[in-house]
């Protein structure tokens, strides 16, 4: 039982679903019990595969940890991570002047900037675009010489125009 507990921490399983593996747990201890005392002799396999079929499960189920985990290994190079529908890229460049080139991306984007907000801690900006789509920009300074931006584009998140903003600043950077 717990093999089974600490697989589902560690992989994040929303409560919900930990609190089916805790019973699953619980159940196949007590099944193991009554197997015991009827001197039944099982063949154990389920001990040994249960662990890795919620294993798999909780990867099937949790997909997004998974793939972030992947395309994190994948893009490292680049820093961008896409998680819960932000895009998230780290700049080579100080916090005030990846804050101009945000608001100069967005700008050169025809985004409509209804809203600022910047202190020593990090640096918000809210948009719309024409189409009527929001679009949140956050600032904040990692290092010195490094810092993180965060975009996220409607409710839910639109992953490539994230990425074209991305994209932008990064070109902004550069002039």
């Amino acid at each position: 039982m717990r093999q089974i507990l600490i697989i589902a921490l560690s992989y994040g399983i929303t409560p919900i679903l930990m609190a089916l593996a805790i019973l699953l747990a619980w159940w196949l201890a007590k099944r193991e019990e009554r197997d015991e005392q009827k001197e039944i002799r099982r063949s154990g396999w389920l001990r040994s595969v249960g662990p890795l079929l919620l294993l798999a499960m909780a990867g099937a189920l949790q997909g997004c940890a998974l793939v972030l985990i992947g395309g994190g290994v994948a893009a490292g190079g680049a820093g961008v991570a896409y998680a819960r529908g932000e895009v998230e890229q780290v700049h080579a460049a100080p916090y005030d002047k990846v804050w101009d080139a945000t608001l100069r991306a967005l700008r050169t984007l025809n985004i409509r900037v209804t809203d600022t907000q910047k202190d020593q801690i990090s640096a918000k900006a809210t948009g719309v675009k024409s189409d009527g789509t929001a679009v949140v920009v956050t600032v904040l300074p990692v290092t010195k010489d490094s810092t993180s931006v965060r975009v996220r584009v409607g409710y839910f998140g639109d992953r490539p125009d994230s990425e074209r903003i991305q994209g932008q600043i990064a070109v902004a950077l550069k002039s």
